[in-house]
């Protein structure tokens, strides 16, 4: 019984003493595939999606955690009846731990309450997967983000 509770005194000592590092969102991260299909891919089942053919996330190298952070999001794209278009915004979001949580509506642009929803993502390794709120008529989407080398 004795050497059960050093065992277990001992796992605990080892398992706190190790201080847990902060994640890194920094870099730039692109989107390899929505639903699990790679680009270029639809995004979204609403009528008049587009489709997306780059889609990329790029993070300051030093990035206050936790805390909000600013990023820039740049997306090639084409909706129905209308070319290739190129699209770039700044977003605000919030870090707690390895979750990403992005304000929908770009920096310094008045949006409507639907578009307020929040995108979650988790952060493992180089892996972002980001959970796409549903848009009006659509469904939930996962967007699989790898972080640039």
């Amino acid at each position: 019984m004795r050497l059960i509770r050093l065992l277990a005194f001992t796992a605990f000592v080892i398992g706190c003493s190790e201080p847990t590092a902060p994640v890194a969102f920094s870099g730039t991260f692109s989107l390899r595939s929505i639903n699990q299909a790679p680009l270029p891919s639809i995004q979204g089942t609403f009528n008049g999606a587009p489709i997306v053919f780059a889609d990329t996330m790029a993070f300051a190298d030093s990035v206050p955690i936790p805390g909000a952070i600013v990023f820039t999001r740049s997306w090639l794209l084409q909706y129905p009846n209308r070319g290739v278009e190129q699209l770039r915004a700044q977003y605000e979001a919030s870090v707690s731990g390895d979750t990403l949580v992005i304000n929908d509506c770009p920096l310094n642009v008045t949006c409507s309450a639907i578009a307020l929803a929040p995108l979650r993502g988790v952060l493992r390794g180089d892996t972002l997967r980001l959970l796409a709120r549903p848009l009006s008529g659509g469904v939930q989407h996962e967007q699989l983000f790898v972080r640039a080398r």
